[in-house]
């Protein structure tokens, strides 16, 4: 898995922390994931150019409302091979916080080392070791793998992800729906 160095997007614990279930979960066959990041102003990804691409059309809609506005931008984005949406229902968001609550963040080491992780550009998740994350501040292969323990003392099971949103919150979708433009039909649900 490749991903740009946004800290707040790929390079997190929430991130780390779904790899390390991934991996770790019986039922699933991965055995490992590799996590690269690649070097800001050295590497280009090929999703750079589509994220161009919608930035561009999105000067030609100045009314984005809602998530149906800009699946239009998108849509309108590529003349030909369109880009595929996916929509996607509450079912599909899960929760992170019982994957937290289970681990300790460590930002030291055992020997006193300290994890600099906005520095780090490799990160790897093995079956075999759960509740370790190896890491390199490198994309060299023969560079070898340092390795922290995030497990607390007593944890050593995996955890069932909850959904992020079980129920909705009906005053929420009252006040939100309260907010739409009332002189464009095409913003109600």
């Amino acid at each position: 898995m490749y991903s740009d160095q946004c800290g707040g997007q790929n390079r997190n614990i929430k991130v780390a922390l779904l790899c390390n279930n991934i991996v770790s979960d019986p039922s699933n066959p991965i055995e490992v994931i590799d996590h690269k990041f690649l070097l800001s102003g050295h590497s280009y990804l090929p999703c750079d150019e589509d994220f161009g691409l919608v930035k561009k059309q999105q000067k030609f809609h100045p009314d984005i409302f809602v998530p149906n506005d800009w699946k239009k931008v998108v849509r309108d984005a590529k003349k030909s091979k369109k880009f595929e949406i996916v929509d996607m229902t509450s079912t599909e968001f899960y929760s992170t916080v019982v994957l937290e609550k289970n681990i300790t963040n460590r930002k030291i080491l055992v020997d006193g080392v300290k994890v600099e992780w906005f520095k780090l550009q490799w990160l790897r998740y093995c079956k075999t070791e759960p509740f370790k994350i190896f890491y390199k501040y490198s994309n060299n292969e023969i560079v070898a793998f340092q390795k922290v323990d995030i497990s607390k003392r007593n944890t050593k099971q995996i955890l069932q992800l909850e959904l992020l949103y079980p129920n909705g919150n009906a005053a929420k979708k009252k006040d939100l729906l309260a907010l739409l433009p009332t002189n464009d039909s095409s913003n109600t649900p």
